[in-house]
């Protein structure tokens, strides 16, 4: 480039062109190929001693009091595109960890359930604890966590009396979502397949009340995160909202696959 500029500087000098025309010329060119490789060391051609058509040595295209506003705001600029590139870096590398974390999750979800199934209580495995360590240690301790809290909430008898009344509701059409939920509160019922199918005979989840489906997949979303807070021990839902992305997507899938 330094070249490039040096043969244009010398012909338009020998055609006579005015010294600040030059410079300008220069000063845009340089300022141009700068911004467009986001390089300030570019910029610094312009401040360099160059030589005239005599041989003489004459300042840089860029040392005159208007090249050096140009150059200083030229840098400012090179330095907010590369601030601007890094926030997008940083936000693609955010996007990129809540995928992982979300997949590393439906795991967990889907393996613990599994474990569940088979009688082995809830386990995740050491698979999606060590990717999950990898991406964020504080993300082991959560799965931990609910790991351990599954574990102690279903390893409890449940009340078969009253989960006989809440099936015979709900076979009769007359259960309500407050008493499914009142049961889970008070331990009278345990088994998240028993609870899921409990909660698909309400007439709202099954789309026969008046608000449709749409509105019984948001009512479905917010009963299963007011059952992860009862699984985790949670007092406020704000808390349980850490988990979020374990329910109800998540749960709602681990939850069918023991159905299967």
């Amino acid at each position: 480039m330094a070249d490039a500029l040096r043969k244009i500087d010398l012909d338009m000098q020998r055609q006579g062109v005015r010294p600040d025309v030059i410079n300008t010329h220069l000063t845009g060119a340089i300022v141009q190929a700068a911004i467009e490789q986001k390089d300030e060391s570019i910029l610094d051609v312009a401040l360099m001693d160059r030589t005239g058509s005599k041989g003489e040595k004459i300042p840089g295209p860029g040392m005159t009091m208007d090249g050096r506003k140009t150059i200083d705001d030229a840098r400012i600029k090179i330095r907010k595109l590369k601030q601007g590139d890094q926030d997008r870096q940083r936000e693609l590398e955010d996007e990129l960890k809540k995928a992982d974390r979300a997949r590393i999750s439906q795991s967990a979800m889907a393996d613990g359930f599994a474990a569940f199934k088979a009688g082995k209580g809830f386990t995740i495995s050491p698979r999606d604890l060590e990717d999950a360590n990898k991406l964020d240690p504080d993300f082991a301790k959560d799965l931990l966590e609910i790991q351990q809290k599954m574990n102690t909430y279903n390893s409890g008898t449940e009340d078969s009396v009253a989960r006989a009344e809440l099936e015979a509701k709900a076979a009769n059409g007359i259960l309500t979502e407050s008493e499914l939920m009142l049961a889970v509160k008070q331990n009278q019922l345990r088994d998240p397949v028993a609870i899921s199918k409990l909660f698909d005979s309400l007439p709202h989840h099954s789309g026969r009340g008046a608000a449709g489906p749409r509105h019984a997949d948001q009512r479905w979303r917010q009963f299963h995160l007011n059952i992860v807070k009862e699984w985790l021990g949670h007092t406020n839902i704000s808390t349980t909202m850490r988990y979020a992305h374990l329910a109800p997507d998540n749960l709602r899938s681990a939850m069918e696959a023991l159905d299967s």
